[in-house]
């Protein structure tokens, strides 16, 4: 039988073998980003990527300008933010499951023509509707947009290790993480502020149209994996439902799973009554235009 130092000498021995195996892989990352950036199916991967949420960030924030300039009511940006995220409760763990099921880029491919159809829709809406009518089509436009992004950030992200292979995935990873951060600061703070100014929310969704077909074209290019399997109707949805419970399952059984789902759930609920609060109090207290407030955002990241 070990020793109480025996176990405790082992401990520090496994928690510096975690530690060393953490530093090795990162310097393995860093040397494996040149080999990442000169895969082109890669970089194609990232521009969709990019150019698609440059698209749906705009939409959001021209979304947000518009409820506030019809209505000067938090409750409205609230419903307004909350049919944003509604739907990666509804489908977060759905779309994992599909995209397992179906050729990847088949599934970007529709959910970009789907996303320029959306933004074509609310175009059309800032255009003709009446305020009753467009906010409708404003709460709607986000929630298609974000369910629609469900499954394309799951089929993007199963995609990455074919194209880049699992000794540069740490690599890759990372790369495209920061381009979803670039995209961000791009949507909300060059292109949907600037567009408000210039032409007004109708402008925001046109661009998005333009983007979306963009994105579309860039996906088009990626190599396709060859998937077999094509069960029945009825079997195809058993299986989904099976792997869905096995989900959940797993959420539920591992402590730091829960954990971290329950600290990412209690971020984006600050995250969001902040959003809900931040448009009206711009507006209405400081006197400032919406397309101005993004930029109070930029010193905090």
């Amino acid at each position: 039988m070990l020793s109480v130092p025996s176990l405790r000498r082992g401990r520090r021995a496994a928690s510096t073998g975690r530690t060393m195996s953490k530093v090795d892989m990162t310097v393995l990352a860093k040397k494996e980003y040149p080999s990442v950036l000169r895969n082109k199916h890669f970089r194609r991967l990232c521009a969709a990527q990019f150019i698609s949420l440059v698209a749906t960030y705009a939409i959001y924030f021209a979304s947000m300008a518009l409820v506030e300039e019809i209505t000067h009511s938090s409750a409205q940006m609230g419903l307004m933010i909350f049919s944003s995220t509604l739907p990666g409760l509804l489908f977060g763990l759905l779309a994992g499951v599909v995209v397992d099921r179906y050729e990847r880029v088949k599934v970007m491919m529709g959910a970009n023509i789907m996303r320029a159809l959306v933004a074509l829709a609310f175009t059309a809406a800032v255009y003709f509707f009446p305020h009753i009518y467009l906010l409708l089509t404003i709460y709607l436009t986000n929630f298609c947009l974000s369910a629609l992004a469900q499954f394309v950030i799951s089929a993007e992200g199963a995609t990455i290790p074919y194209l880049v292979g699992e000794k540069r995935l740490m690599a890759a990873n990372s790369v495209f993480n920061v381009s979803s951060l670039a995209s961000q600061g791009a949507g909300l703070i060059v292109l949907a502020p600037l567009l408000l100014k210039l032409s007004g929310a109708e402008a925001v969704g046109l661009v998005g149209v333009i983007l979306y077909l963009a994105a579309f074209i860039v996906v088009i290019r990626l190599p396709r994996e060859n998937k077999v399997r094509k069960p029945g109707q009825g079997r195809r949805l058993a299986e989904i439902w099976v792997e869905l419970k096995e989900g959940w399952r797993f959420i539920s059984s591992d402590r730091l799973v829960t954990l971290a789902t329950l600290q990412l759930t209690f971020t984006s609920m600050l995250t969001l009554m902040l959003s809900t609060l931040a448009p009206g109090f711009v507006d209405r207290v400081l006197g400032i235009e919406i397309a101005d407030a993004v930029y109070m955002a930029v010193p905090v990241g």
